[in-house]
């Protein structure tokens, strides 16, 4: 939840601010009409049960290893990976927060789809930007991951407010690549899920701020991407990686998410004192869009409240707010990417 300049003086010393904003979305597009050339389904049906028009798809670069250019930010097409997408987004929060990479103290990364188990995404990133003085790590927590990356962040700097005075800056990134866990033959998946990434520096400004985040966990098998790490799943050592692809329970998901949004969103507003009527949006992350208006008739909220992020690429237009850092755009250039060891 954000807040502007309505809160308490002792809220605002405390509460990181998002001081910069910054997307990287792959260029090619897949279609709804492209949907229709592999499954029995229709751009109507599919935007009446999801709201999705489009979802991007990273390209992979085929060539020979280590060829990946050292200007990633010029060619990145060649390569989309999670950590590149993720680059590129941090790279334009920093401008917009007119903030040097060397500037950053944490990266904290979301993702469910990391280039590999280790070394980090975030870590990756850190590299790509040349943030040397930072320290990195990634979250894996579903579709609720980037939330909990912000979180995980705030509390880091509240941290370092509240015990050494001083005014660190953070460096969050939502990242995915998911059209590389999908079947071919899943068309539930296939016209849900796309890649992409966004990114926030988060620092310290007396008008907006971060003023409260609610987390919850709890196990579920709707939503599963197995690994080849899983227990019991193969030989110790095996000569050939069996694909591993994700699986949803579509109608468990639409039965258990609504509730369970709206039971975080009302205890987020109680503990403020707040109502939903207070609300001038509500930005939802990629989901079915009759989900959506379950939870707004729940809330009794009209829709037009509701900003679900299930076309990326249509968000700004919708939501055409400004950032809450007003300082200018940095000119000054980034160092160089390098992809050396």
């Amino acid at each position: 939840m954000l807040k502007g300049s309505g809160a308490q003086p002792g809220d605002v010393a405390l509460a990181p601010s998002i001081l910069g904003t910054g997307r990287y979305l792959p260029e090619t597009v897949l279609s709804n009409a492209a949907l229709e050339q592999l499954f029995d389904t229709s751009d109507e049906k599919i935007i009446a049960l999801t709201g999705i028009r489009e979802r991007r798809i990273a390209t992979r670069y085929t060539g020979p290893q280590g060829s990946l250019p050292s200007l990633l930010y010029e060619e990145i097409s060649r390569d989309e990976t999670p950590a590149a997408m993720g680059a590129v987004a941090a790279l334009q929060a920093l401008r917009e927060a007119n903030t040097l990479p060397d500037q950053i103290r944490y990266i904290v990364v979301g993702t469910n789809s990391p280039d590999q188990l280790y070394p980090a995404t975030a870590i990756k990133i850190q590299r790509y930007l040349g943030a040397e003085q930072a320290v990195g790590f990634d979250l894996q927590a579903g579709c609720t991951a980037f939330i909990f990356a912000l979180a995980t962040a705030c509390r880091y700097l509240i941290a370092d407010r509240w015990m050494h005075g001083s005014s660190p800056l953070a460096l969050v990134v939502g990242t995915d690549c998911m059209s590389r866990t999908i079947s071919r033959e899943d068309r539930t998946a296939s016209t849900m899920f796309g890649d992409g990434a966004g990114a926030v520096v988060l620092g310290f400004h007396p008008e907006r701020v971060v003023l409260r985040t609610v987390l919850h966990s709890a196990y579920s098998d709707t939503l599963m991407l197995d690994t080849q790490f899983q227990a019991g799943h193969g030989e110790a050592f095996r000569e050939k990686r069996e694909p591993s692809y994700l699986r949803m329970n579509g109608k468990a998901v639409f039965r258990q998410a609504p509730k369970l949004m709206v039971e975080a969103l009302q205890e987020v507003l109680k503990e403020e004192g707040l109502s939903a009527g207070d609300l001038r949006y509500v930005i939802t992350h990629q989901t079915n869009i009759r989900m959506i208006r379950r939870v707004a008739e729940m809330l009794q909220m009209d829709m037009a409240h509701f900003i679900p992020v299930s076309s990326a690429t249509e968000t700004p237009r919708l939501l055409p707010c400004p950032s809450p850092c007003t300082r200018p755009v940095m000119s000054t250039a980034l160092p160089p990417v390098t992809t050396s060891p």
